[in-house]
């Protein structure tokens, strides 16, 4: 593990502390500050020299902007982090086509056939919260990240399926506390899948450097 990376892993583990203990002024400079660090784990992978790792930066950067809107409180924050995700998962979408030919599977069928379920109680309750504005919203970011993990899984890396998984998992989680039942763990949950997907899909995508 080279030191660059060794600095986003300490950062995001005291993130998820902070996130245990609700200390939301620790979080409000952790939580962007691991994107930060990951930024840096992607340069030091080389991103900037392929087609792939600079839509590997892109991705990160929506990341690291959904992360600082979704700080805020407000129902406009929650859109435009929404909107920053989305784009970034669109970036991971071009990233993971440009890298290698799609193999559909059982196992891709699966992803989808779970987030079409677990995607109709979050779409619901969208829906009943914000009314149909904000349930088409979150139904177009759903069918993006399904997408996304979908195309994660079928390319046969196994790090950077399991990256794609975690982080459908952490906007699943997200999404049922937010819109379906709140959940007191959710937020240690959507924060440590968060950052250990991101994590995997940079190594995955660009390479094993990181490790060594």
């Amino acid at each position: 593990m080279n030191s660059v990376t060794a600095l986003f892993v300490v950062v995001a583990v005291f993130n998820e502390i902070a996130v245990l203990f609700g200390r939301r002024d620790a979080e409000r400079w952790l939580k962007p500050g691991a994107l930060v660090a990951l930024i840096g784990v992607a340069l030091s992978l080389g991103a900037l020299d392929t087609s792939v790792g600079r839509w590997i930066l892109v991705a990160l950067v929506c990341s690291l902007a959904g992360d600082v809107f979704l700080l805020g409180d407000a129902e406009g924050s929650f859109i435009r982090g929404l909107a920053s995700f989305l784009l970034g998962h669109l970036a991971y979408v071009v990233a993971f086509l440009l890298l290698a030919q799609p193999t559909w599977s059982p196992v891709v069928a699966l992803v989808l056939v779970a987030l079409v379920i677990v995607g109709r109680w979050v779409f619901l309750g969208a829906r009943a919260q914000g009314g149909p504005v904000l349930g088409g919203a979150v139904a177009a970011y759903m069918a993006v990240i399904g997408t996304m993990a979908a195309l994660g899984v079928s390319l046969g890396r196994p790090v950077l399926g399991a990256g794609a998984l975690l982080f459908l998992v952490s906007d699943a989680v997200l999404g049922w506390d937010r819109f379906v039942a709140r959940q007191a763990w959710a937020r240690v949950v959507v924060m440590t899948t968060y950052h250990l997907g991101q994590l995997l899909i940079v190594i995955g995508a660009i390479g094993a450097g990181a490790l060594r």
